[in-house]
């Protein structure tokens, strides 16, 4: 009797829910909708991360491009005030070196006419006049 009452309960369970249950087709259809929920949840997911991604990213170019660029101008800065300084040395050296050795020799060109004038003059004195010497 116990084990009729077990059929009887499962031939009853088997006919009551087979109208809640889901053919494969809308088990197919289901799943299909999940799939593609998914899918747009990781896509939208995955461009979020690539935004997020290239910002950072051109947040850290930016910042190296202002680092480089600084550094790039205090050396520049440097190197050419060097280059300037010795270059300005070697150019007032050159400069004054000719202008010196061109006041040198008019100068001396000046004097030693001079001493030379008066020298033979007195000389020339001395000569013509033993006397005077």
């Amino acid at each position: 009797m116990t084990a009729a009452l077990v059929v009887l309960t499962l031939l009853g369970g088997f006919f009551i829910g087979r109208g809640s249950r889901m053919s494969n087709g809308d088990v197919q259809q289901r799943l299909n909708q999940q799939v593609q929920a998914d899918q747009v949840t990781l896509d939208q997911e995955l461009n979020k991360q690539r935004t997020e991604m290239i910002a950072q990213r051109d947040r850290i170019v930016r910042r190296a491009e202002t680092r480089a660029r600084r550094d790039g101008r205090a050396d520049g800065l440097r190197q050419g005030r060097s280059e300037g300084r010795a270059e300005g040395r070697a150019e007032g050296e050159a400069a004054g070196r000719a202008a010196g050795r061109a006041e040198g020799e008019v100068a001396g060109r000046a004097a030693g006419l001079q001493e030379g004038w008066s020298s033979g003059f007195d000389t020339g004195l001395c000569l013509s006049d033993t006397f005077y010497c």
